[in-house]
């Protein structure tokens, strides 16, 4: 990615953020900000929520992809700006069949004070659109937006 790039990416973080969750804020935002970038930089179509044109579309990305990029992304966002209440944990997993849930899997940050575990999850919106971020503990029992809850 272009330094120029990279930078309107990092100035989000240009003053520490107050709270736990303002960081969160800032890093949802940056996350939809390096999905708009690197888009535009491969070339791909943008990536719809859901995986809603995956059949079709190579550049489509299921939740596996969303949350190994994601996690990338976040691996490079902590090493450039050292994020001051967070830190980049495993991708957690939810669904197995037999349980009733359909699998899915999500990127993660872990809050430093308390060691609560967030999921930020790209996969139910368009690429490029701020990501929600969740407790584990709700996101694990089968969490979805509000928009698709109907």
């Amino acid at each position: 990615m272009p330094d120029q790039d990279w930078k309107s990416i990092t100035a989000i973080f240009s003053s520490p953020p107050n709270t736990a969750k303002e960081e969160r804020k800032r890093i949802a935002k940056a996350i939809a900000l390096i999905e708009t970038k690197v888009t535009a930089l491969t070339n791909m179509t943008p990536d719809r929520g859901e995986a809603e044109n995956f059949e079709s579309d190579e550049d489509q990305m299921d939740c596996i992809d969303e949350t190994i990029n994601t996690s990338q992304y976040l691996r490079f966002l902590e090493k450039d700006v050292t994020f001051k209440w967070h830190k980049t944990s495993d991708p957690i997993h939810r669904g197995y069949f037999i349980d009733g849930m359909w699998p899915h899997n999500s990127a993660t940050l872990r809050e430093i004070k308390t060691d609560d575990i967030y999921a930020i999850d790209t996969y139910f919106f368009d690429s490029g659109k701020t990501p929600p971020i969740v407790y584990r503990d709700l996101w694990l029992n089968e969490w979805k937006p509000e928009k698709l809850k109907q």
